[in-house]
């Protein structure tokens, strides 16, 4: 497989069959292999029996009694993927699916934030998605924020305080992840959401992961736009690619009770005798 391409997209609803085709469609012929789709609005007691020839395999979180929320992951025909494990909301608001694709394992989260209290719910989907995760992680989907609001939001503000803004950048680096298309677009304007309701755009949807080619596409029967991720085979590393420390874990006392004990015994032992200059460096 030299290529994983994945796509996200709210559908604002997917109940209706044609307009299912038509972005099941569209979506075949932007060779798209992995899709997260969220606001399917499939209800738990009444899921669409969808016979697309080029999407069967579909992963559904929905809600259990209305038509609202849902998000769903669906595999292309065309990846040989071997399910290993899969974690539903019962609420419908996201969906976890570990598997093999060419001998390499892949964790796919797709996540529908709520409007409100997204930091929270954020944390509650981490302590859900640590222990699940094994291999490269993908994480997409609808997050209800605007990570940098002078570049995420037309109007400049973001509806979620500063506070929360900076508890969501914690949670990345913390995880180490990173909102890739802004990691590639650094100084870019570029939006995936209009608010008919505030009458203003907003880019609300995207991936996080480590390093890859992300780009955004046209707005597609929704009013949302999908945002679409191109994964060069071999260059998805198991979380990251060369150590770095994550400093989150300084806020510990435990940690730095720890380290610091390692340092003293460390030193203990390589100062004394002929020890080499750069073992003790």
């Amino acid at each position: 497989m030299p290529e994983l391409r994945c796509a996200s997209l709210n559908t604002n609803g997917l109940n209706i069959p044609a307009k299912r085709g038509q972005i099941l469609n569209f979506f075949k012929r932007q060779h798209i292999d992995v899709l997260f789709l969220q606001e399917t609005h499939f209800k738990k007691t009444y899921t669409p029996i969808i016979k697309n020839i080029f999407y069967r395999n579909w992963y559904n979180a929905c809600t259990p009694l209305k038509r609202e929320k849902g998000v769903s992951i669906v595999l292309s025909n065309n990846i040989d993927f071997k399910k290993l494990d899969c974690m539903i909301d019962p609420e419908g608001r996201y969906i976890l699916l570990k598997g093999m694709i060419d001998d390499k394992i892949y964790t796919f989260a797709n996540i529908y934030a709520p409007n409100d209290k997204q930091i929270g719910f954020l944390k509650n989907v981490f302590k859900v998605l640590d222990p699940f995760l094994e291999g490269s992680l993908i994480l997409g989907g609808d997050f209800n924020l605007t990570p940098e609001p002078k570049l995420d939001a037309s109007s400049g503000k973001s509806r979620v305080s500063s506070k929360n803004l900076k508890q969501f950048n914690d949670i990345l680096r913390e995880h180490l992840l990173v909102d890739i298309w802004r990691v590639l677009h650094p100084n870019t304007k570029d939006f995936s959401y209009y608010s008919q309701l505030h009458k203003s755009h907003s880019r609300i949807d995207f991936f996080l992961i480590l390093q890859k080619d992300i780009e955004y596409d046209v707005k597609l029967l929704s009013d949302h736009a999908p945002v679409i991720l191109h994964l060069k085979y071999g260059q998805l590393e198991n979380r990251i690619s060369s150590w770095v420390l994550n400093d989150s874990l300084l806020n510990r006392d435990s940690n730095v009770g720890h380290i610091s004990s390692q340092l003293e015994l460390f030193f203990k032992e390589n100062l004394s005798g002929n020890k080499c200059d750069s073992l003790i460096w």
